[in-house]
This record gives C-alpha cells, sequence and structure tokens, in this order.
C-alpha cells in the first residue's frame, strides 16, 4: 500500500486543509484559495504512478513520481488570464483527488506527453517538458502543449495558446518521461491562425537511443500523424524547425502527443 498525502499550503507555508489515506484520497476543499496557494501531493513510496485530477475544470492525468513530494501552485493574475479557463480555481468549493495508478492504466497503449499539471519549477513529476527558446510570455510557453488544449484556429491566450519557437531554426523542445518508454507515433497539432501564421514544412525528432525521424508536415490546424518503428527512450528532442514558404514570419506548435507504452 501507498500512502498518499494531499494539501492545501498558504504562501506563508501555513497548512489550510490535509488529508491522507492508503492508494485512493479524496477530499473537497471548502474555500476560496488565495494568491500564493499551492497543492502539494506527497506519497511514501517512488517511484510511482499515480492518477490524479487537481481542479474540476481539468482531466484527470497519469504522472510518473521520481520525488516524494511535489508542489502545483495555483494560478493567480496573468498567469491564470492567459492559459486557463475563467472557470478553473474559482468558487468557494474544490473537488481534487489522487490514487495510486490501476495496472491497466500504467500497461496501455495511451499518450505519453499529457500532463496539464506540468509546472516549470516542479522536479520529480513526469512528463515534462522544456525548451531551449525562452518564451516572450506564458501563451508561448512549452507546458502549453502537454495540456490537452488544443484550439489551433487562433493566437494568444485560452483557449489559444501554443509553443512558439521565436523563428529561431536552432530552438529545441525537450519532453522528459523519467524512464524508458516505448514510442511509436505522434501527432502534431500546429498553430494555424492563417494568413497570421505559417508553418513548418520539416521537423526533426531526436530520441535519446540515438535514432532520429524527420516529420514532413502540411500547411493545415488539423491533427498530423506520424508513424514509426518502435523505439525506446527516456526523452526526445523537437529540432531543426525549417519553416515553409509563407509571408508570415510566425510559426508555433498547439499539441503534440506521444503515443507508445510505459515499460514499467
Amino acid at each position: 500500500m501507498v500512502k498518499l498525502t494531499l494539501s492545501i499550503i498558504d504562501k506563508e507555508n501555513n497548512i489550510k486543509f490535509c488529508k491522507s489515506a492508503f492508494d485512493f484520497l479524496m477530499f473537497t476543499y471548502k474555500g476560496e484559495y488565495q494568491e500564493g496557494d499551492r497543492i502539494c501531493i506527497e506519497t511514501d513510496t517512488t517511484p510511482c504512478y499515480l492518477k490524479c485530477r487537481l481542479e474540476d475544470s481539468l482531466e484527470s492525468s497519469l504522472i510518473y513520481l521520481t520525488e516524494p513530494r511535489i508542489e502545483y501552485h495555483i494560478p493567480f493574475g496573468d498567469n491564470k488570464r492567459l492559459f486557463n479557463s475563467d472557470k478553473s480555481f474559482q468558487g468557494g468549493i474544490h473537488f481534487l483527488w489522487i490514487r495510486v495508478a490501476r495496472e491497466y492504466e500504467i500497461q496501455q497503449y495511451t499518450n505519453l506527453a499529457f500532463n496539464p499539471y506540468f509546472q516549470p519549477h516542479q522536479s520529480g513529476m513526469y512528463p515534462r517538458i522544456s525548451s531551449n527558446i525562452k518564451p516572450s510570455n506564458i501563451r508561448f510557453a512549452p507546458y502549453n502543449v502537454i495540456d490537452g488544449i488544443f484550439d489551433s484556429n487562433a493566437h494568444g491566450s485560452y483557449p489559444f495558446t501554443s509553443w512558439s519557437n521565436a523563428q529561431d531554426p536552432n530552438a529545441e523542445l525537450n519532453i522528459e518521461f523519467g524512464r524508458n518508454v516505448e514510442v511509436d507515433c505522434l501527432i502534431l497539432i500546429l498553430r494555424a491562425d492563417f494568413p497570421h501564421d505559417a508553418w513548418w514544412q520539416n521537423i526533426s525528432v531526436r530520441f535519446s537511443d540515438g535514432s532520429e525521424e524527420i516529420l514532413t508536415l502540411a500547411r493545415t490546424g488539423q491533427p498530423q500523424v506520424f508513424h514509426f518503428d518502435k523505439r525506446y527512450c527516456d526523452h526526445l528532442i523537437l529540432t531543426n524547425f525549417v519553416k515553409g514558404v509563407d509571408p508570415s514570419p510566425f510559426t508555433a506548435l498547439t499539441q503534440i502527443e506521444v503515443l507508445g507504452k510505459m515499460l514499467d
């Protein structure tokens, strides 16, 4: 059995609510979030797979923990307005749950990149994403492409967030899984606010096993699916972004899915 603890902690590190249970934990927090509040997940067993839902307006997600404690900072101000729904984290009742992942969830063929609860300050929670490009603001930050929000028909704030390579062909987007996984398919949704946007006609994908795939893309905001031979990797990097012939300088990615299986 795995001991789980969920806490709501304020900016002064005071505990506003805390509950522990084994394997499956749920609670309803009756109170309005304040700026500086964090949701803390703790476990007495690592590494481990957890299924979690920390906010009613966000989907549940399967996460992999290699550290016994992680924090999710409740977004406020521009951090909320730009990339979250107005419904998120609002009101005086909040239902949260976490549980140990079930065997069928760990073994299923799924999107290994999906994590709406990733924040850049976190360590020890996967999947995670990063880039060598510093975004002009959070509307174009890397985590926007693994959050499950993928309206590609415009650019800007929620629900039109994306990751921009800032017109740098040497940009890199790195997705980490925290352990070896088996992958055989990528699905990319390019931002397609035409004619504001252009598109990439080619992107290279470098896997941690040393192999590489070159993807050829079309000028569309619809999902583009790329199948390839199975790879075993703990991360992959998108790089060598080659822009298609278009007068617009702007290119961006709305969402990426990495399809495959976990090996544990």
